[in-house]
């Protein structure tokens, strides 16, 4: 309760509506525990399976491009394995979180 009551003040400082800042408390901690929980399933497959993001990037790779043109086109970056990748993703999905709702404020403010 207060991890909720404390967010929720930040949030309603910043501008944020009543009723987004609501969900927000819900929908945050759901961003944080699914990005630890897949992160555990990766590291649990990779201990298993080392070569997993290779043979990830290989399928990528090998969809047709006439079939799949824009899959073709990105196969380099989809599925990427890299050491920092999970980090990486997860600060972009905290990101577009933020920026999205920051363009909800109230505020005006980015």
């Amino acid at each position: 309760m207060l991890y909720a009551d404390r967010l929720l003040a930040i949030l309603l400082a910043g501008g944020v509506d009543r009723r987004h800042a609501a969900m927000v408390i819900d929908l945050l901690p759901q961003l944080v525990v699914n990005d630890v929980y897949e992160g555990s399933l990766f590291a649990r497959r990779l201990e298993q399976q080392p070569d997993y993001f290779e043979q990830l990037h290989a399928y990528w790779s090998s969809m047709p491009a006439d079939r799949f043109p824009h899959v073709a086109a990105l196969a380099e970056d989809i599925g990427g394995g890299g050491e920092d990748e999970g980090e990486l993703r997860f600060a972009f999905a905290l990101d577009l979180f933020i920026t999205g709702l920051a363009a909800k404020t109230t505020t005006g403010r980015p």
